[in-house]
């Protein structure tokens, strides 16, 4: 099954709702805080011992959730030398607790990779306020420079389509910032 612009356009929205039912209304989005705000217990794989680490890293370099019978559970990375991969892997993360993937296959990472980038950088938001600059990008939102790119090119991609056409849904995200 391949991932459809309605899958990409659900992922949006579930976005959106974040940012609406937890009252966020700043950048750069404080990925630590939301994460606590909605149960999920964020443990760094620097709080291991090295063997323990090791494994960890074998599964993952980067981070990846557990539903424990404790809660759910985003264990990550916190070596990463960019804080802004560490705010990406999270948010990835809490795409697949949100939605409570049972399997991580293509797909499901192409859309929590999707979420992940719009959690922290919405695209509507980029082209209300007219950003289109990589630097101010990654300032801004606290994204790595791919992150950046990535945020910018869909911003493109997007107005490419649809011009600076903010759709119903997204309205009300742009909301909470004027």
């Amino acid at each position: 099954m391949a991932v459809t612009k309605e899958d990409y356009r659900t992922i949006d929205k579930l976005a959106i709702d974040i940012y609406v039912d937890y009252g966020i209304t700043s950048f750069p989005l404080d990925i630590y805080g939301l994460a606590k705000k909605m149960g999920v217990k964020l443990i760094k794989y620097s709080s291991f011992d090295d063997d323990q680490r090791k494994l960890l890293l074998k599964k993952s370099n980067d981070g990846f959730f557990v539903d424990s019978p404790n809660g759910p559970l985003i264990f990550y990375n916190d070596r990463i030398e960019y804080n802004g991969k560490i705010n990406l892997t999270i948010a990835h993360e809490l795409k697949h607790f949100i939605c409570k993937d049972e399997k991580e296959d293509e797909d499901s990472e192409k859309l929590a990779d999707h979420f992940g980038r719009f959690l922290l950088c919405p695209t509507p938001y980029l082209i209300y306020s007219g950003i289109d600059d990589i630097y101010e990008i990654m300032d801004m939102f606290g994204l790595t420079y791919s992150a950046a790119i990535n945020a910018l090119n869909a911003t493109l991609h997007r107005k490419r389509y649809y011009g600076n056409k903010i759709f119903d849904y997204e309205q009300v995200l742009v909301d909470l910032f004027i």
